[in-house]
């Protein structure tokens, strides 16, 4: 995962500041642990969610002047385009092949089946 934290400029006073930090399913810190992001000065972010089901995101803002708003730049999951489309491309080409030959002799079993059943 990676992306970048910043602190929305035009909604908020430059007293505001935020600590973010992402956790797996058993709360187990992702990344850096604790991510601090101030009014001039965004952060990058970047960690692996291989093994992740669910990611949590705790995200703490102060301000002691005003509004206060977090922005997350540009967040995206990398190097999963690549495995799922290599994994689906000898999939896709295998199994429908594989499951068309098969389709029809179990259709047939079953036609068979039936026939002597009613009478």
């Amino acid at each position: 995962m990676e992306g970048k934290l910043g602190i929305n400029t035009s909604d908020s006073d430059t007293a505001c500041k935020a600590t973010v930090s992402f956790t797996n399913e058993q709360g187990r810190p992702l990344g850096d642990g604790t991510y601090n992001v101030t009014f001039s000065n965004p952060v990058d972010v970047k960690f692996s969610v291989a093994d992740v089901v669910r990611l949590n995101i705790d995200a703490r803002l102060t301000s002691e002047q005003g509004d206060c708003g977090l922005v997350f730049g540009d967040f995206q999951a990398t190097g999963l385009k690549e495995s799922s489309s290599d994994s689906t491309d000898s999939s896709s080409s295998a199994d429908p092949s594989e499951s068309a030959s098969e389709e029809p002799s179990e259709s047939a079993s079953p036609e068979s089946t039936s026939s002597p059943s009613s009478q």
